[in-house]
This record gives C-alpha cells, structure tokens and sequence, in this order.
C-alpha cells in the first residue's frame, strides 16, 4: 500500500497510567503484517508521566518503524472538521484532558477514525501484544460477510501464553445474570476450534474487538455512562438486530490483563473493578431486562453473601453493596 493512501483500519489504543505496555503494544504493532492501517492513542488524562513519556517517544518511531510523523492533538483539535488525513502506520496522539473511562475515551479515537474514513476500527486495549498476522486474520474473517459487525481475536494470557483467556469474547447468561468467556483456561494446542467457533457470542472482549464502520454509524458507538465494564455488551445488545459477531481463530493476541484498574480473571479483582461489575450489571439490567432487574440485584447479593463466607475484608463486601444501591438509584459515571 502507498503510504500516501488512506488506510483502511485505524487501530485505537487507551492509555491511563501505562505507557509503558502502551510502548510495548506499539512496537508490536510496528511487526503488523502489511500497511493499510495507522494508530490512535487516546491518554486519559493519566496521573503519571505517560503522557510526557508517550510524547518523547515521538524521536523513537524509527526502531519502531512507525512512520516519523506523529499527530499530538487535543480532544478539541481532535473533532476540528479540518483534520489532515491519516497516513499508512502514522501515530496519532490525543490528550483526552479528562479520564471518563473506558467508552468515553475509545470513543475520541473513534470518532476521528470515522472522520478519517476507515473501514474498520481495531480497539485494543494498550497491554496487549499482537501477533505480527492478528490484524490481517481479523479483517480476512470480516470480509468474509458484510453483516459481521465485530470481530474478536484469541485472547492468551501474556503469562501462560499456552492458555486461552478468551475465544473472541464471552456469553451471558440472563438467568443468571453473569458471563463466561468462551474457551477461558483452555490450553491453545488442545482446544477445540470448530466447537469453539460454535459457540454463539453475545458480545466481543473489548480487549481486541474489530469493528465494522457502517456498524459504529449505524448504531453508534460505545455507551459513555458504564465508565468502566459492560459496553462490550451494551454495544452488542444494540446492534444485534442488524449485525452479527466472529472469532477470527488465527488471530491471537497476548493480554496481561488489568493492569491499570488490578481487574483479573486468574487474581482477585480490585474494588474499583468490584464496584463497577456490581454497579454496572443492575444499570445494563435496568435499561435492558428490567423485569429481570430482581435476578441482577440477587446475583450481587450472592456475591456479597460469598465473601462473608469466605472471610473476605469488609471492604470488599461494602463495596458490592455499595454499587448495587448506586445501580438502582441510576448513578453513572466514574465513582467517588
């Protein structure tokens, strides 16, 4: 591809508190096969020095074999009519100027990538490391069918990289008012693919989720009011009628997973983590399955209930509850 061109998927990356994994996941993405594609990286207005840091490693492009020139621009200069095009693996730097979480800042860098004219956004979160064929095998599997709006890669933990963390997203279960990330703690030789592929997604791990433009125009793009956790689903939830969902089985990507809010799967979680998965169920609930709202607010409470059994620290059990009033009163937003 010319590097003059326009290229056809902007990769967007979310930064707050981690430039350094976020300087990782760029020089992986510097051994992306081909070239029709260039990179957002939103700061969230983070506390430490990233965004000194992700400034100065302008002047390192060239080991990273990105092009030379970056674009560091504020959220304002960001949705100025008169944005210059984006070239072939250039990097684009903006400063949020405030951290409104996960949707809101994806969302800056996606609605530059829609005024670029992409035909695909790749959200990845920063403290991923893709492999060189990922972003090829995501957009091979959505060409394969206009009506696949997303598309989710094979997400490995970066620590036991022979382990699955999830096979392209999860499923959710309404009765029980929880998910399961398909394939989660299957080893990568041993899986099996085709049964995996069956499973049916009802949405795509943020982590590496491929989305389609038409899909981002059409149904808009991630729900700002969670802050943090459930806008995978909530984006999937709204676009289900017109749009489907893929895994792209060859398309892997290593993720350490939470490393700036403590969330894990193979950890305890963090409170703030524990706050917004509690808070953020009964507000998807409420808007989407309220005559389920019951069975939300019963799975919080057992889970409070397990961790007074488990002689986990009142914290933590003050903090489900907490959230769960907080989701049934409607309070948005970032917590305080």
């Amino acid at each position: 591809m010319d590097s003059g061109s326009r290229p056809a998927t902007a990769i967007v990356l979310l930064n707050w508190n981690g430039w350094r994994d976020t300087l990782a996941c760029l020089e992986s993405l510097a051994a992306l096969e081909g070239d029709d594609f260039y990179v957002i990286v939103v700061d969230n207005a983070s506390k430490d020095s990233s965004w000194e840091e992700l400034q100065a490693a302008a002047a390192q492009l060239g080991p990273l074999g990105l092009q030379p020139d970056w674009h560091v621009l504020s959220r304002e200069q960001s949705e100025s009519p008169d944005i210059p095009p984006a070239r072939s693996r250039s990097v684009w730097l903006i400063q949020a100027g405030e951290n409104g979480g996960f949707a809101k800042g994806n969302n800056i860098g996606l609605r530059l990538a829609l005024r670029h004219g992409v035909r695909f956004a790749w959200v990845l979160n920063n403290d991923t490391l893709a492999r060189p064929d990922s972003l090829r095998e995501l957009v091979t599997c959505a060409e394969r069918d206009a009506k696949i709006g997303m598309v989710g890669s094979v997400l490995l933990y970066a620590a036991h990289p022979e382990i699955i963390q999830a096979f392209g997203g999860a499923k959710f279960f309404f009765g029980k008012a929880r998910g399961h990330q398909v394939g989660n703690g299957l080893k990568v030789g041993e899986a099996d693919v085709p049964a995996l592929k069956a499973e049916k997604l009802d949405y795509v791990a943020g982590a590496s989720m491929l989305v389609r433009a038409e899909l981002m125009r059409s149904v808009g793009l991630f729900a700002e009011h969670y802050f943090l956790y459930f806008e995978e689903l909530d984006w999937a939830w709204r676009s289900r009628k017109d749009w489907t969902l893929a895994v792209a089985d060859r398309s892997h990507v290593l993720h350490k997973e939470g490393a700036s809010i403590g969330t894990a799967t193979l950890t305890k979680r963090s409170l703030l983590s524990e706050y917004y998965l509690a808070r953020n169920l009964i507000l998807f609930y409420a808007r989407y399955r309220p005559l389920l709202l019951l069975l939300a607010l019963l799975r919080n409470l057992r889970e409070a209930a397990g961790m007074l059994v488990q002689g986990n620290e009142g914290k933590r059990i003050a903090t489900v509850l907490r959230a769960s009033w907080h989701g049934l009163l409607g309070k948005t937003g970032a917590t305080h």
